[in-house]
């Protein structure tokens, strides 16, 4: 039987529900990270005094893919 994962990696971390998803996981001894296009405060305070590292993603990283011409 395989481990279940110890690291968990949220996008959209920034929104209030996903940020308290974050920091309840890494009380628990999860290793936390997270990505958003919009990394500003409150939420990014909240996360940094947790020391939950995120990252600022632009928008064309969470796009969808482009449709090819046919």
């Amino acid at each position: 039987m395989r481990p279940a994962p110890r690291s968990v990696h949220f996008t959209g971390i920034c929104g209030t529900a996903m940020a308290s998803a974050a920091a309840a996981l890494h009380e628990q001894g999860f290793r936390v990270t997270g990505s958003d296009q919009n990394v500003y405060p409150p939420m990014s305070v909240f996360l940094e005094s947790r020391r939950i590292p995120v990252a600022s993603a632009t928008r064309s990283a969470t796009s969808t893919p482009r449709r090819t011409r046919r």
